[in-house]
């Protein structure tokens, strides 16, 4: 069990690394290094809440679950410690709240999903000033 925990805390940092990488950084690329970059960032983004729709929309009919987005990442993680595909815990877990309870802040349930959309929200806006 031990061994499945640290692999759940890689997971976890690799998922951080990714969303920092590809998420947060490509708001500060300017335009002048990479052009296209508001853009590729905006059907990145998309594509991830479409993959958490899907996810979502899955686990709707298979485990009657009443989400609208589920990151596979987070489900990924949640196999590794041994909770099955169907166990409700794997609904509200949050790879953010983990990462911040590390650093000793606490954020309330349903944060991740509000943050994912107020990037999405910010991307979307990068993105309609770079087609005019």
């Amino acid at each position: 069990m031990a061994n499945n925990e640290t692999m759940a805390k890689i997971s976890i940092w690799i998922h951080l690394l990714i969303m920092i990488s590809l998420v947060w950084i490509p708001f500060f690329i300017p335009l002048s290094i990479w052009p296209k970059r508001p853009l590729w960032h905006f059907i990145f983004l998309i594509a991830i809440m479409v993959l958490g729709v899907i996810t979502a929309m899955i686990y709707r009919i298979r485990y009657n679950s009443r989400n609208y987005f589920i990151c596979s990442l987070n489900l990924i993680t949640q196999r590794i410690r041994g909770y099955k595909y169907s166990d409700k815990r794997n609904y509200n877990y949050s790879h953010l709240k983990e990462i911040l309870q590390f650093f000793k802040i606490k954020i309330p349930t349903g944060f991740s999903p509000k943050i994912l959309m107020v990037t999405t929200f910010i991307t979307l806006i990068n993105f309609i000033l770079y087609l005019f």
